[in-house]
Formats: structure tokens, sequence, C-alpha cells
């Protein structure tokens, strides 16, 4: 878990980066968070994630994100 990824806003058309994966449910779900302690409300589908990009603001190359 905790793996930086991109998060599709379908209000912006745009992908949005910055967040982490914090669980992954059995029904393809994944939950998603800027902060691990505050996770979104539901879960995405996995076609609305993807991993971040190396010129993503929030990606480090380190798997981790910085404050």
């Amino acid at each position: 878990m905790n793996d930086p990824v991109e998060v599709w806003c379908s209000y912006t058309g745009r992908w949005v980066s910055g967040f982490q994966v914090v669980d992954r449910r059995p029904d393809g779900g994944v939950v998603v968070a800027r902060d691990p302690s505050y996770p979104l409300p539901a879960a995405l589908p996995s076609a609305f994630v993807r991993p971040a990009s190396a010129r993503s603001p929030g990606y480090f190359g380190h798997g981790r994100f910085e404050r």
C-alpha cells in the first residue's frame, strides 16, 4: 500500500496527483487518500486510479509523500 497514484477527476477532466493507495477492496475498488488518516469516503473504480508519473507533484520516486 501507500503507492503514489493519480486519481481521475470527472469534474475537471484531468488526472489529479498527490494521492496514495490505502486499501484495495475485493470487488476491485481502490481506497485513496492524501493523508492515510483521512481516506476518501468511497472506494474508486480501479480505472479511475493510475500510478503517479515521475513528473507528478507529490511523487518523490521512493513511494512516499512529503508534507
